[in-house]
Order: C-alpha cells, then structure tokens, then sequence
C-alpha cells in the first residue's frame, strides 16, 4: 500500500515536470470521470496546473425514505435547498440517492468478531458464536439474493484550486502534493461536516475516504456488477487511476486481477 502512494505521487510530479504528456493530457474533468484518490480526495485532471478540481463525498444515511410522508419528504427537500444556498461561489455540490444491498463489510466486520469471541472464550461463548454464525449466514444469502435494502444520500463537495508546483526536484514535488492534498482535505471536510450535522441532526453523516471513494465509483462505473465473492477492496491501489481501478469491462482488469492493466484508455 505504501509503494501505491507512493507511486500515485510520483505520477503527480512526472506531470509536473512535465513528462507523460505526450499528445495531451489522459486524465479529464469532463466526460468519463478519471483522476486520482489522494489523501480522501478525489483528484481530478493532471494537477500541476491554476485550475485543478478536487472534491470529497460525504455519506448521509436518513430513515426508509420510501417511507416517509409528503411533510417529511419537502423537509428533506428544503434542507438540501439551503445546504445549496450556504455553498458560495467556492464549493459546487453533487447529489446522488442510490439504494442497493450491499452490506458486505459491515457483515465481515461481524463475522470477524465472532470469529475473536471464539477464540476468546472456547467454552463459555459457543452458544453466542453458533447464533451469530446463523445470523451472519441468513443475512449473507439476503443480501447475495438482493433481499437487504440500503439507501445512501451521497454528497460530494469540490472546489477548484490553485496546484501549480512552486517547488522542483520529484522528492520536493511530491511532498508539495501531499502537503497540499491533507490541507484541502481536513478543509473541505471542516466545512461540510459543519454544515451537514447542523442540518441532518437526526441522520448519521459520515466523511469518506480513499476506500469509500474507490467503493462507490466501483459500484457506479459496475452497476450491473452482482459478485459477492470478491471484495472488491482487495483490488483497490492507489498508484492507478479511476479508471484503472474501477472500471472493468472487455479488455480491461484490475491491477491484481489475471490479465493486464490498462495505463489508459483511447
């Protein structure tokens, strides 16, 4: 993992030397979304430029919201309205509502428990183990059956920033992004955890980071992708793109998947 970042720095500073860019930039802001996931942001274009944009997602998880009435559904609806209104000219926001059945890590996450409490205690904790292995089994073939729901109000904040290398020399390049990508970080988070909690007292809200950000473009670039025998975090890595990472269609694989890894896309 720390050979990936690094190298997802090193592909930073080759752009800002200048080197790979033959023929024009591969990675772009408008079209198929590519970029990189950098410090829990979500880098989009080369970088090394006066205009590079940079977002963050934030997860807000609210009630059934199939079940809630005509009041409920306009109190939503008008606090996402004023959330649009505190942006500024700074930030731009994204919306997406989504509903599937994938509670994959939190059902391993629990599995793995029972597993410790196992071995914690052979005797004693047989029966709590045999009833959490039943129940971890029931709710694996649910959501495998697509029988689990799930909703996600995602939001992303991005903004446009300044990234133009004041530095030389790959070393002094790359600890400038990393400087400047846990800055914007901690920043666009300040601002939009602020913002959310006072208006979504009464859901969870949650910051995103580099694995959740890998984890739902995964799932928006494969929406037809039902395979739950394979996490898809074991072939997340830092030093490929978006692109590279999570969309796999004919001819292309993941890094650690048989076969090989596209660098771009024509």
């Amino acid at each position: 993992m720390i050979n990936s970042f690094i190298g997802a720095f090193e592909t930073l500073a080759d752009i800002a030397a200048g080197r790979g860019l033959e023929g024009g930039t591969r990675v772009s802001r408008a079209g198929m979304p590519n970029g990189f996931f950098l410090n829990d942001l979500v880098w989009f274009g080369d970088g090394a430029s006066k205009r590079t944009a940079v977002s963050r997602g934030f997860v807000i998880e609210p009630s059934e919201i199939s079940a809630f009435s005509i009041p409920q559904l306009n109190d939503l609806h008008e606090r996402l309205r004023i959330l649009l209104g505190i942006l500024g000219e700074e930030y731009t926001l994204q919306i997406q509502w989504s509903i599937d059945s994938d509670y994959r890590h939190e059902l391993e996450a629990y599995h793995r428990e029972t597993l410790d409490l196992r071995r914690r205690d052979p005797v004693h904790g047989q029966f709590g183990v045999l009833i959490r292995a039943e129940r971890y089994e029931r709710y694996k073939a649910a959501m495998e059956a697509g029988r689990l729901r799930r909703e996600r109000l995602t939001l992303f904040f991005s903004r446009v920033i300044d990234t133009k290398v004041p530095v030389a020399g790959d070393r002094a390049v790359a600890e400038y992004f990393d400087s400047l990508s846990k800055k914007e970080s901690l920043a666009m988070a300040d601002f939009a955890i602020g913002a959310l909690t006072r208006l979504f007292p009464d859901c969870r809200v949650a910051l995103m980071r580099d694995r959740d950000h890998f984890l739902f473009y995964h799932r928006f670039l494969n929406a037809n992708l039902q395979a739950f025998d394979v996490d898809p975090l074991e072939l997340f890595d830092a030093g490929y793109s978006i692109q590279q990472n999570c969309l796999h269609a004919d001819g292309i694989t993941p890094a650690k998947s048989p076969g090989g890894s596209y660098r771009h896309i024509d």
